[in-house]
């Protein structure tokens, strides 16, 4: 039995899963249905995986789409949708979530069930994203068969075990959908592992209605002016393509397995990790992501070579990571400063830059150049008189969860907890380069 039959077995829900999900499926739409009757919905659907028979045994969300008439605002969408949400998940603890709109989550028996708004319209007549869930539900249910949809459910098991699944703003990885489209167009898991082990830069992916700019572009198949790749990064397609080479060269169940290793060399990563005020999962994760960028590129300007830059979030805590070249610099830097030629620029330089040089001269290329002590020499304490103070490129929507205490490590001084928060997002990829 090969690996990928081994995954087709494993990631099958078992009869008594099947039951459950079931179960639960038909009272929470019961449930729904009898709120949205009072709020003016036309219908409710499931949606999602579960609806589409591509979820996988270790667990899925079960989707319920309230559709309400197209005329109602946008603000009669989100306090409706929510009013149905709390009323049909009360008694089991429901809560709000964000996405393009809030939608109401909870989870009853183990299992978490989301109910989304959307609008009934047409298709191509989008008003929001969630507009498109009933029409690739519909899709899904007429394109893929059995083997279809196990080999579905074999490629999320395989973009999750490699840490790029997921459409989350926290991993911009592929999405459930996005896989089962794949599976769809190139017939097979073997086949999307062929074809993206030897795409190219530029390729499309589908019957798209417009050129797009990504690297890779997948056409949504209800939507042909919609690009699916746009959503996912490109380090995790990049991921994807160099999982597919290295498994097609040593086919193992290790690709279906969650990698147990840890950020290569941690003994030069500095991170900053901070508590953070409770806010949508969405908000700061965007906010962690412009954080980490930001102070990888003050970093950057300070002399440190920074190779790779990530932002990690839990329930509590915001960590920021930094793998540099090397945690300490030289004492001396150099400066170059403007053509001698150019008198306005260079007179500034000499104006600006002379008080505290050690020296100063001109290069053979007719440039300017200074040589300065630099103020920190270790990037921990850079860091630690970095952040915090205006400048220091932390978003201001999060300069108060900073204002209240932060921390920063370098090395072997990371702390558990944060290693553990980062080694989810700063993988080892050491599989990746494995095979031969």
């Amino acid at each position: 039995m090969s690996p990928a039959d081994g995954a087709r077995l494993a990631t099958a829900p078992s009869e008594q899963q099947r039951e459950k999900m079931g179960r639960i499926a038909r009272s929470v739409t019961e449930s729904v249905e009898k709120a949205a009757a009072g709020h003016g919905a036309l219908e409710v659907a499931l949606g999602g995986s579960f609806a589409k028979g591509t979820w996988l045994a270790e667990g899925a969300d079960i989707d319920v789409f309230v559709l309400f008439k197209a005329d109602v605002s946008r603000e009669q969408l989100r306090e409706k949708a929510k009013k149905v949400g709390f009323e049909a998940l009360a008694g089991h603890g429901p809560y709000t979530r964000y996405a393009e709109h809030p939608f109401v989550e909870a989870v009853v028996d183990g299992v978490k069930v989301n109910v989304v708004p959307c609008y009934d319209v047409p298709a191509g007549m989008w008003k929001s994203a969630a507009d498109r869930s009933r029409f690739h539900t519909a899709y899904m249910r007429e394109a893929l068969d059995e083997k279809g949809r196990a080999d579905a459910r074999v490629l999320k098991k395989f973009l999750k075990a490699n840490g790029v699944y997921g459409a989350e703003i926290a991993r911009q990885g592929f999405s459930g959908y996005v896989a089962e489209v794949l599976v769809v167009e190139l017939g097979s898991f073997e086949g999307v592992l062929e074809k993206f082990a030897g795409i190219g830069r530029g390729e499309a992916i589908g019957r798209a209605g417009k050129e797009f700019e990504t690297p890779v572009s997948i056409a949504d198949p209800v939507d042909g002016d919609r690009n699916l790749a746009a959503a996912i990064s490109e380090e995790n397609v990049a991921r994807f393509v160099m999982a597919a080479r290295a498994y097609l060269k040593d086919p193992s169940g290790r690709f279906f397995e969650a990698d147990a290793g840890r950020p290569r060399a941690l003994g030069r990563v500095a991170a900053v990790g901070f508590p953070y005020k409770s806010r949508s999962p969405e908000t700061i994760w965007g906010q962690a992501k412009r954080a980490a960028a930001q102070v990888a590129r003050q970093l950057s300007d300070a002399g440190f070579v920074v190779a790779r830059h990530a932002a990690a979030v839990d329930g509590s805590r915001v960590v920021l990571a930094f793998t540099l070249e090397s945690l300490r610099l030289p004492e001396m830097r150099i400066r170059e400063g403007p053509d001698a030629f150019s008198r306005g620029d260079s007179e500034k330089f000499v104006r600006e830059r002379l008080p505290g040089a050690e020296s100063m001269w001109v290069g053979k290329d007719g440039r300017l150049y200074s040589m300065e002590k630099r103020e920190a020499l270790d990037a921990e304490s850079f860091l630690l008189g970095l952040v915090g103070r205006e400048g220091s490129g932390i978003p201001a929507g999060l300069a108060g969860d900073v204002a209240g205490g932060f921390e920063v490590w370098s090395g072997e001084r990371i702390p558990r907890q944060a290693r553990e928060l980062l080694a989810e997002f700063v993988p080892a990829d050491g599989r990746l380069f494995d095979a031969r």
